[in-house]
């Protein structure tokens, strides 16, 4: 169905041509089960006949990973709506937040989470995508003018500036992303796609109109459901070709004790928001084929892909420095120095992307450089905050940020916010924050604390800091100094900063080379587990799992894991109430003497673990 107006629908007509020629062929493949192509098309059009008799423009989504999500994003954009995709793992507080800045609305759910979302969106229309009936009728796509300026959907993420946002990406710009970067990673029909990472996130929403786009199959998982070792498993199974994520959660998941395959039938690796160290890419080797093509890419959820780099592995092992590549064809990117000038070469310089396939809008609650160009009112320009350089092959260089921002776990981090949440806390008069690589290529977050009261715990600051933010933004040490050191330019010292760190770390290390052989049987197990997915060695029961390196990935493996072995009814959020071997030691001896009893059983210690609250601090 050709669309009118002044330009042709081309995400809408390309969409309907891919399914008529692949209709028996897998669309998507998760959790729950295959689906094709023609069964993802029919549960969008009933979903989609909802939509039309609806007269809101925008849709939040508020679902686990499923079918019935991803048939959703798919009912939008046949009907002309706008996906809004909420993450169901935050507190019912930060979904109202966000929903806030939705103007008017109805909720697309299933019945996992109908009751919750009764009780956010108590005034708007809920339907549940999993309770509706059959029909062999279609919902009749609107006559939609501009595709460039009209919204697919709208995704809150913490993006390029480590701050909440809402970006909105129009259809025209997803079509025209999907068939660069499916040109770019070498995508084909039929083949299978997996993407790591939050089924909320521009990241996976972006993969995912990739592959429907270029006939092929789009692997998803349930991050907090499934661990590693089922993530492996359904890898082998589905004879995956492409597999994409952040290094340093790829690499995580690579050397995780349940994930000892090799993936010799993948080809083509695909990274991006992070540089790809030395130590990563010996990890990798040991998984996949020499010849299997690696793909380092520069993009933003504001931008969508700006650049890539593809070589072999063995190839790009030698290299001395990884380049992020040339830009997309539909990108115009420049280097500006501090004087607004474009760079020469070897020059860094803030990276700036004009396109008219960027992102129509991005609310937030800092100023952001997105501006509107006067010559040609289709064109935007938006300021980065990266900084790069043009080698002298004319290849794009990542330096990393001009302000604050650091990446851990492929999630982007103001340690200025931090900085100032530490500063307005009772009982501390400054507050510095730095990450350091602590080896292997492992990242942390060094809280250093002037003026400390005695009263004021490590856990006491952890706690008061989750109120506010994730868990990837709290510290993973907390250091007391006198006063926060300067150079002779009077600026923050560093490089004395970073000695501390290394010197924390050089004595954690000598501590734990000691052995405590004082440890209970339930100890003894949970130490074992704790090595597993810490990888190291512990031998302090009193230590946090904070303070050795723990983070959300590694907080869910440890949960799935005991929740194997003893069933308790506990969610990743215990490892913060007992962040200790010998708190948690206490807490499973204590459910396993009392799993029969009402006095201290899983349902009180569940609730006293405040489910709902410490899910927005492990939020993907």
């Amino acid at each position: 169905m050709q669309q009118s107006g002044t330009m042709p629908d081309s995400l809408y007509n390309h969409y309907l041509k891919i399914v008529n020629r692949h209709l028996n062929t897998n669309a998507i493949d998760g959790p729950d089960g295959l689906f094709s192509f023609k069964e993802l098309d029919e549960l969008s059009d009933r979903i989609g006949l909802q939509l039309l008799l609806s007269e809101k423009d925008s849709f939040v989504l508020f679902m686990h990973p499923s079918r019935y999500y991803f048939a959703s994003l798919v009912a939008c954009m046949k009907t002309g709506k706008t996906a809004v995709s909420l993450e169901h793992a935050d507190t019912d507080d930060v979904v109202r937040k966000n929903v806030n800045q939705i103007s008017d609305y109805a909720c697309l759910t299933t019945s996992a989470l109908y009751e919750r979302s009764v009780t956010l969106f108590k005034s708007k229309k809920i339907l549940q995508t999993d309770c509706l009936s059959a029909s062999d009728e279609k919902p009749a796509c609107p006559d939609i003018q501009n595709p460039l300026f009209y919204p697919l959907h709208r995704v809150f993420t913490s993006g390029t500036s480590g701050r909440q946002k809402l970006i909105t990406i129009s259809r025209e710009a997803e079509y025209v992303h999907s068939k660069e970067a499916s040109e770019m990673y070498r995508y084909r029909p039929g083949i299978a796609m997996a993407n790591l990472g939050r089924h909320s996130s521009s990241s996976i929403i972006n993969g995912f109109w990739r592959c429907i786009l270029a006939g092929a199959s789009f692997l998803y998982f349930d991050l907090k459901r499934e661990a590693f070792g089922d993530i492996s498993k359904r890898l082998i199974k589905s004879d995956i070709k492409f597999l994409q994520g952040p290094s340093t959660l790829m690499e995580k998941f690579l050397i995780s004790e349940s994930a000892r395959y090799n993936f010799t039938g993948i080809e083509h690796l695909i990274f991006g928001g992070e540089p790809l160290n030395p130590d990563f890419l010996n990890v990798i080797t040991a998984y996949f084929r020499p010849d299997c093509l690696v793909t380092l890419n520069y993009s933003s959820s504001e931008t969508m892909l700006i650049s890539a780099y593809t070589s072999s592995l063995n190839k790009i092992q030698r290299l001395d420095k990884i380049p992020v590549g040339t830009p997309a064809p539909s990108k115009k990117v420049r280097l500006v120095n501090e004087r607004g000038n474009s760079t020469i070469v070897n020059e860094p310089g803030e990276v700036v992307v004009s396109s008219k396939y960027i992102a129509l809008s991005v609310i937030c609650d800092v100023n952001e450089q997105m501006i509107n160009e006067p010559e040609d009112p289709n064109l935007r320009t938006y300021f980065t905050g990266d900084l790069a350089k043009w080698n002298k092959d004319g290849v794009l260089e990542h330096l990393g940020r001009k302000d604050s921002q650091v990446k851990i776990n492929g999630v982007r981090i103001d340690t200025r916010l931090i900085e100032m949440k530490l500063k307005n806390m009772d009982g501390i008069d400054n507050a510095v924050v730095i990450q350091e690589d602590v080896g292997a290529g492992e990242k942390q977050l060094f809280a250093f604390l002037v003026g400390r009261r005695d009263e004021i715990s490590d856990l006491h600051i952890l706690k008061q800091l989750s109120k506010e933010l994730r868990i990837t933004f709290l510290p993973n040490h907390f250091i007391d100094i006198d006063q926060i050191p300067v150079n002779s330019r009077g600026k923050t010292d560093l490089a004395q900063l970073q000695d501390k760190c290394r010197e924390v770390v050089r004595n954690s290390e000598q501590y734990r080379s000691g052995s405590d052989t004082n440890y209970s049987e339930m100890e003894v197990y949970l130490q074992t587990e704790w090595e597993k997915v810490l990888k190291k060695k512990i031998s302090d029961k009193k230590a946090t799992f904070f303070a050795l390196g723990g983070d959300s990935l590694a907080m869910t493996e440890l949960t799935l894991s005991i929740r194997k072995k003893f069933s308790p009814a506990i969610e990743a959020v215990w490892v913060f109430e007992y962040p200790t071997i010998e708190e948690q030691a206490e807490f499973l001896e204590s459910f396993l003497s009392n799993e029969n009893s009402e006095q201290e059983g899983p349902d009180k210690q569940k609730d006293r673990t405040q489910k709902s609250e410490i899910n927005r601090l492990l939020g993907w």
